[in-house]
């Protein structure tokens, strides 16, 4: 079986949902406001957005 290569756009997105998911309990348990969950998803897309420069830099 073959090792898997993820690229730096799943990788950025995967790492920005964790970093942002964790950042959005903490703020939620510590304010109470359901808003700050949406920071999962702004942190699932700068780290899209940041892997697929990274991406983009690595081919050319």
């Amino acid at each position: 079986m073959e090792k898997r290569q993820y690229t730096y756009a799943q990788l950025g997105m995967l790492f920005g949902i964790f970093i942002g998911g964790g950042l959005g309990v903490i703020l939620l348990s510590t304010t109470g406001n359901a808003v700050y969950i949406a920071i999962t998803g702004a942190g699932a897309a700068i780290g899209l957005v940041l892997g697929a420069g990274v991406d983009k830099y690595q081919k050319s």
